[in-house]
């Protein structure tokens, strides 16, 4: 038996259990016989199962059993670095073998949703009409959520929120028992990432089309436009395409240097205010 799928019976059986508890285990069993054994439990089970905000572990097996994730649309993280949309994040990697051929999932249609849940330790998908976005239980379950500070380390702030919500599942089992919106559209920390990336979404595209157009040559002027860029290159002594091949790239740098903040580039070259990054 593997640390991890030692690890996940434990708290299958008895979970939430800290790391401690789970390493002492481990090492009574005879699971692991590391220098480090703390170290390497923590390696089987942080990308596997969800930490809360006490710092104790579960396993989305027994989380999720019976509850219900919404999603408007399922991305599959192709690699070990993509992590998985919010909505879903909760199942974890170790459950989100989906989206591949023997594991296909539902296109939903217009007003629907997918509705994600763990059925007898089995991951099953349908579509759902879209939950109400304005119901009571969606505005109690939020106001219950503990508030997530400003992180300056990058994807803090999410992974605060989802253990959040994890928190709050273990706490009340009686929650996300009835299909919910997805979490993007209603936990703060969440909601505001959705709208960073989307923003970071929308400049991308847009600095990839502005890029399309100029390798072919389709920068589009109207006659008052013309006019103005003629004048401008005369100025400036230089051939109306290189003026505007210029302009262009100071607009594109501008909007390049937007996005990376919305991913929060800057953090990693520390506070503006002058505390350092960390």
């Amino acid at each position: 038996m593997t640390i991890s799928s030692f690890c996940q019976s434990q708290l299958l059986t008895d979970g939430p259990l800290s790391s401690d508890e789970l390493t002492a285990r481990a090492v009574a069993a005879g699971v692991t016989r590391a220098r480090n054994p703390e170290m390497s439990v923590l390696s089987a089970i942080r990308h596997r199962e969800l930490q809360l905000l006490d710092g104790r572990w579960v396993t989305p097996l027994a989380l999720l059993e019976g509850r219900c994730l919404t999603t408007a649309a399922f991305r599959r993280p192709y690699g070990a670095w993509d992590e998985p949309d919010a909505d879903l994040a909760l199942l974890g990697p170790g459950l989100l073998d989906l989206g591949t051929p023997r594991r296909p999932v539902p296109v939903p249609g217009q007003d629907e949703v997918l509705c994600v849940r763990v059925v007898e330790g089995t991951v099953d998908v349908t579509t759902i009409p879209a939950p109400d976005p304005g119901t009571l239980e969606v505005a109690s379950l939020a106001q219950r959520l503990p508030a997530v500070a400003p992180a300056y380390r990058y994807g803090e702030e999410r992974r605060t929120a989802l253990r959040s919500v994890t928190q709050l599942m273990v706490d009340d089992p009686s929650s996300f028992r009835t299909p919910l919106p997805p979490l993007s559209t209603w936990v703060p920390a969440l909601v505001e990432q959705a709208r960073r990336q989307a923003d970071a979404t929308r400049v991308e595209r847009e600095w990839q089309d502005e890029q399309e157009r100029r390798s072919r040559g389709q920068v589009h002027l109207d006659d008052c436009q013309a006019i103005e860029v003629q004048l401008a290159a005369e100025r400036a002594g230089v051939p109306v395409h290189v003026w505007v091949t210029d302009a262009l790239d100071r607009q594109l740098s501008a909007e390049r240097n937007r996005y990376d903040a919305h991913h929060d580039v800057v953090i990693s070259l520390g506070d503006r205010r002058g505390e350092p990054g960390r």
